[in-house]
């Protein structure tokens, strides 16, 4: 399939938006039903927005870029946007309201399904304007980027295309393989919601298949689509490596949590959403 409507920043920046909009009402939707403080709601709201765009800019520079912008004091040029550094970054702004306000009501449960479906959301915007692709594939499903994508530049440079193809090879769609994953995700997590016995585990366990999917995902991307592309052990991208392990860590302590331990780390009265 041949694409060339999708190249427009309009579209990209549309599902960019909508990304952090739909999990924003989905949130203040359970806090009203829950009768949540408003006041709080919002302000965490944009505190989580905030730290999500600053964590999607920064994710995207790698390490020793970083060293060359301390040492020589260069601005940071870089337009890309990471996933991951949006989830965690999120995250932390999540728990730094609630430690600032003193909020006791649970709310970890609450991101660990909007989570995942504002990420699925960006991917949209990822597949239109022709970031994020996949490899080069012979499938029914793979789709062709239009001259001025990172795909056909990448493909150009690597002379697998020619001078004056007007589309790159046929690739694998994986920004829409991920937004599929990601609701199946947010749909676990949302369903399994009632099945931890402590605060906490649902986001455990949102972060763990998230990692898992991830690394698994990662397999069918292509190396030049991600910043994460020059270190490599075993054969695989040490980002990868990363992202097990913390998939692993999170599943890991998600067990002890809920099995051995005795502590709830988020003192707070169990309401679920029904």
């Amino acid at each position: 399939m041949d694409f060339s409507f999708f190249t427009s920043e309009f579209y990209f920046s549309f599902f960019y938006i909508l990304s952090f909009l739909v999990p924003a009402i989905l949130i203040l939707l359970v806090g009203i039903k829950r009768n949540y403080d408003l006041k709080f709601l919002l302000l965490t709201l944009a505190t989580i927005t905030i730290f999500s765009i600053i964590g999607s800019r920064l994710f995207t520079i790698p390490i020793e870029e970083w060293t060359s912008i301390f040492n020589s004091n260069l601005s940071i040029n870089y337009n890309g946007r990471s996933a991951i550094g949006a989830l965690l970054f999120g995250l932390i702004a999540l728990l730094i309201s609630k430690k600032i306000i003193g909020f006791k009501k649970p709310i970890l449960d609450v991101y660990a399904f909007t989570a995942p479906i504002g990420l699925a959301i960006q991917k949209l915007g990822c597949f239109f304007i022709g970031c994020c692709y996949g490899n080069v594939t012979d499938s029914v499903f793979g789709v062709h980027y239009m001259k001025g994508t990172h795909a056909h530049f990448n493909h150009w440079i690597s002379n697998l295309i020619d001078d004056d193809a007007l589309f790159s090879l046929s690739v694998h769609p994986v920004q829409l393989y991920e937004t599929v994953g990601l609701f199946v995700i947010a749909y676990m997590v949302w369903k399994t919601r009632n099945f931890w016995k402590k605060n906490g585990s649902s986001l455990l366990f949102g972060i763990a298949l998230l990692m898992f999917f991830r690394f698994s995902i990662e397999f069918v991307r292509d190396a030049a689509a991600s910043p994460f592309n020059k270190y490599y052990l075993l054969g695989v991208r040490a980002f990868q490596w990363a992202l097990l392990s913390i998939g692993i860590r999170s599943a890991t302590f998600l067990i002890i949590y809920e099995k051995y331990l005795k502590i709830n780390l988020f003192q707070q009265t169990n309401l679920y959403i029904i």
